[in-house]
């Protein structure tokens, strides 16, 4: 009886023994696997430790919600019911009643709610205008607070100075130090007078990077501000007893979201929360299929990335192995003993580079974790590395490790032993049915794109998913097939490229996997700058401007203002034209349109025979009313022949209706009904009759009536009212500024918008470019890989060449000729794959359809992206391998 482990000792241990001791011995290969291998994990290893550091929740976020000792903090959204979770910054819903807003009660009705005695403090966080050392106005954060409450300590940390002791004092960040703000120096806001001074730095313990600045109740906001007293930017620390779960429910109860620190580090048991209970309504099964569909397409295109890139290295290996493997099999080896001499060097080298690049991840992500801090607003928490997710990262690392080296270890065990011993090192002719198979799997992929794009809804995403993992498959079955085309095609091509593509053929067990890891790289680089270009583009073309170019609007902020209140635009405008006297202001009249919280009062369109007018495709409605009142359109998107016929049609006594559009019936009347909800009943407020006549316009103009003011007086008492400021003429960034800050001393609630037309997102730009270095990085890796080890493997041959008269410029030729053949065929097959999901992707991202303007789709092209990838990247790589390869060989035999 054998004793126990002894036939794994004489299966699997000798040949991990043998796997190592191969390892060492050829160290540039072995080092070159492990680097293709270890990368990969290190990259995600470290990425999943920044991005666990970066996510501060629970317990981590009570010393910065809460301070030193604060027991709770409390706020509203407004809403009429709350339901949250026992951390509400990890879920909350707000169901139930009408979202009528309200104020917030005072310290002691809180204290009320409460129970008992507790000590309560506000902290109000808004934004407020402030004039910068060097004259330009500039939106700053504002923290309203008694910082020498205790219940406040610990929010800020103080770097330099004091906390602000009385209302004209307040402290700033140390990124307003580098605007010009130092110690002593006035702090001249918006609406606050006089300016208060500085007194201190801190350092907050949420935010960072972040210009704010914080003092006492009255110093940073107006006596205006529509934060103030209200629920928006309030909310209330709370000391004493701590707060327990009942507790927070009854203030759930009360319509207020509570962060305790008592329940955050003891939560409830799921049974307890009423959230868990309704948190089947507020949640799509649909969406988290989707999202676990994209997570499992980029893990598996990830790992069939690593292993097509790592798959050379172990072919190069098997064929090393050829001769002893044939020796074993001559000498009554079974196929599977040959399997596992390849397959446990698989394990060798991805145990060792595995475990390598997770040791790596943690000094790595230590090196380059303030830099991402310094991309984020929020405060990293501890340095949390995440040991579960690192150990599954390793477990696809060594996955991919042992894929890559399948495909050889088996046809390595299915060899011809007779051509082995002989030395012939050919692979085996092609199955004709491997390719049909790959085109009808890469037909399946295509078509599955087509149809997730045209199914937005209904899982489109997930099909498009599956898709693109087929697609690369399918890619993959047809490249040897492929490789065997060119080969055949060369047969006019110089001596150098003649040879490189017939090797290749040749030896298609360690070609097919680069020229494949190349195409897949080109595939989703060309889909996603597809798919990415595209949006941008359906971004630039549905623009609406809001006026002309250079031009501007002054609004209002009439949200939170009390019921009879009305904008001063009296001084408004005179503020205006007094700081910008070269400034063309005109004060823009319309029938108002409220959409707030307790109600909406909206005005509806109908012709003569009371059918609702839909006439434009869109319209701005900068000032938030589609009635504008006047004699001469202000509107700066209509050209001016428009202007001149709305003029003329007004001069008549008759109503414009706007529209690009043609009506279903002509009607020389138009009823404008004015509608009101509130309290969850519609009911008509208003009806006002009148001739009017339709000119069509381009673009989406302000409104969609204008009435003359010679019909004015049929629409009830202060329906209509000034609604706004439009500034006609061109303003620059200096008029800009000083306009802006002239109505915002006004009002806070006053702003000022200038046109500047579309302005493309610079995120957009550095992604395409980011998506051009990973596409180049990762062809190149997999070019120069195959290409080293391709010519590692033909040494023979061409040695053989330089015997029989093949110059030492022969060899730089063959090997640039092996990497720009690798390199330009896995482009090219690439690209013209990525083109399906890319238009797929393009279209499912681009069309909108509402039932009313459906728009899209929208389609762009980089094609300065793809002709990089498929043109100047091989030839850089055959530039590349031409510079660093040796001309000169030692003479072998062919047979070694």
């Amino acid at each position: 009886m054998s004793a126990p482990g002894a036939g794994w000792r004489a299966g699997w241990g000798m040949a991990l023994r043998v796997a190592w001791r191969d390892v060492r011995r050829h160290k540039a290969r072995s080092a070159l696997v492990l680097a293709l291998i270890a990368l990969p994990v290190l990259l995600v290893s470290s990425g999943a430790i920044v991005v666990m550091t970066a996510d501060v929740r629970g317990a981590e976020r009570i010393g910065r919600e809460l301070g030193d000792v604060a027991q709770a903090q409390i706020w509203s959204e407004g809403t009429e019911q709350v339901l949250q979770l026992p951390d509400p910054r990890e879920g909350v819903n707000f169901v139930g009643g009408d979202g009528s807003s309200r104020k917030l009660p005072g310290a002691t009705e809180l204290a009320a709610l409460l129970g008992d005695d507790r000590p309560v403090q506000q902290l109000l966080s808004s934004s407020s205008t402030v004039l910068l050392p060097d004259g330009a106005p500039s939106l700053v954060d504002v923290r309203e607070g008694e910082w020498s409450d205790p219940l406040l300590a610990g929010l800020v940390e103080v770097v330099d100075g004091r906390l602000p002791g009385a209302p004209d004092e307040v402290v700033v960040t140390e990124e307003l130090l580098a605007a010009g703000f130092d110690i002593g120096s006035a702090f001249p806001v918006s609406g606050v007078e006089p300016a208060p001074s500085v007194v201190g730095v801190v350092r907050d313990a949420t935010d960072v990077n972040n210009t704010i600045a914080y003092g006492p109740p009255g110093s940073l906001l107006a006596a205006d501000a529509p934060e103030r007293d209200q629920w928006w930017g309030t909310t209330w620390l709370v000391g004493g007893d701590p707060v327990t779960w009942d507790e927070v429910l009854e203030l759930n109860d009360e319509k207020f979201v509570v962060f305790s620190r008592a329940v955050v580090t003891d939560p409830p048991p799921d049974s307890e929360v009423p959230y868990k209970e309704d948190e089947g309504m507020y949640s799509s099964s649909a969406e988290q299929v989707e999202y676990m569909a994209v997570v499992a397409m980029i893990i598996t295109m990830v790992l069939l990335e690593v292993v097509l890139l790592a798959g050379p290295a172990f072919a190069v290996m098997a064929r090393h192995h050829t001769r002893t493997l044939a020796l074993v099999a001559a000498s009554g080896g079974t196929p599977r003993q040959a399997r596992r001499v390849i397959l446990a060097a698989g394990v060798v080298l991805g145990f060792v580079a595995t475990l390598a690049g997770l040791v790596l991840s943690v000094p790595v992500a230590a090196a380059v974790m303030p830099w991402a801090q310094g991309l984020m607003w929020e405060r990293f928490g501890p340095f949390d590395v995440p040991w579960l997710v690192l150990l599954v990262v390793g477990a696809f690392g060594l996955a991919s490790a042992l894929l890559a080296a399948v495909v050889p270890a088996w046809l390595t065990s299915r060899q011809d032993v007779v051509a082995a011993l002989a030395g012939r090192r050919s692979d085996g002719a092609p199955k004709l049915q491997v390719p049909v198979i790959g085109v009808l799997v890469l037909g399946l992929g295509v078509t599955g794109a087509v149809i997730g794009a045209q199914r937005q809804q209904d899982l489109g995403p997930v099909l498009m998913s599956a898709s693109a993992v087929v697609t690369m498959i399918g890619m993959i079955l047809v490249v040897p097939a492929l490789v065997g085309l060119v080969a055949r095609s060369a047969r006019r091509l110089p001596l150098p490229m003649r040879y490189a593509t017939r090797d290749a053929a040749r030896h298609r067990t360690r070609t097919v996997p680069a020229i494949a890891a190349v195409a897949a790289t080109v595939a989703g680089v060309v889909a996603l700058g597809i798919s990415v270009a595209s949006d941008e583009l359906e971004n630039q073309e549905t623009y609406m401007p809001m006026t002309a170019l250079g031009t501007g609007l002054v609004t209002f902020d009439t949200e939170l203002m009390e019921p009879g209140d009305e904008p001063p635009w009296d001084e408004i405008e005179s503020a205006a034209t007094t700081a910008l006297p070269s400034a063309e202001v005109v004060r823009v009249r319309g029938a108002e349109e409220v959409y707030g919280h307790q109600s909406n009062s909206y005005w509806m369109i109908r012709n003569d025979r009371g059918r609702d007018l839909h006439l434009l495709e869109s319209y701005g409605s900068s000032f938030g009313s589609s009635i504008l009142v006047q004699d001469a359109p202000s509107d700066m998107t209509l050209s001016a022949a428009e202007r001149e016929e709305i003029a003329a049609v007004l001069a008549t006594g008759k109503a414009v209706v706007l529209g690009n559009r043609e009506p279903r019936r002509a009607f020389e009347e138009v009823i404008l009904v004015h509608r009101q909800w509130e309290g969850g009943e519609d009911r008509v407020v208003d009806r006002v009759t009148m001739p009017a006549e339709v000119v069509r316009v381009a673009g989406s103009p302000w409104a969609q009536v204008i009435v003359p003011t010679s019909l004015e007086s049929r629409f009830a008492d202060g329906a209509v009212k000034p609604i706004g400021l439009a500034v006609t003429s061109q303003l620059d960034a200096a008029d800009e500024r000083t306009l802006a800050g002239a109505v915002r001393d006004v009002s806070a609630r006053a702003h000022l918008q200038v046109e500047r037309g579309f302005q493309r997102d610079a995120d957009v730009v550095v992604l395409i470019w980011v998506l051009g270095v990973v596409g180049a990085l990762l062809m190149l890796a997999g070019t120069l890989t195959a290409t080293f080890l391709s010519l590692a493997d033909a040494k023979p041959d061409l040695a053989t060449v330089s015997a029989v008269g093949g110059s030492p410029r022969t060899r730089r030729s063959v090997a640039a000729s092996y990497a720009l053949m690798i390199a330009s065929v896995g482009a090219v097959l690439g690209a013209l794959v990525g083109f399906v999901p890319g238009l797929a992707l393009s279209r499912s991202m681009t069309v909108t359809d509402y039932g009313f303007a459906p728009t899209g789709p929208y389609l762009d092209v980089p094609w300065v992206l793809i002709g990089s990838l498929v043109v100047a990247l091989p030839l850089f790589s055959a530039a590349v391998v031409w510079l660093f390869s040796r001309s000169r060989l030692p003479m072998v035999a062919r047979i070694d």
